[in-house]
């Protein structure tokens, strides 16, 4: 069964899902505006990091 043969609510959301699909995903954050999926991953991998090694710095003592 091809896409145009389905009921008009499929169709209408596989249109829905491939207009949204054309527009990069991103984030808004706050008072700074849009973050792109890729910056936020490398924010929260840099607080990880930040907290893993306080952690550790921590711990030492």
């Amino acid at each position: 069964m091809q896409w145009y043969e389905y009921n008009k609510s499929i169709n209408t959301s596989i249109q829905i899902m491939m207009i949204r699909s054309q527009k990069p995903l991103s984030i808004t954050v706050g008072p700074f505006g849009e973050v792109s999926l890729e910056m936020a991953v490398k924010i929260i991998k840099a607080a990880y990091t930040y907290v893993m090694f306080m952690k550790q710095v921590y711990e030492e003592k």
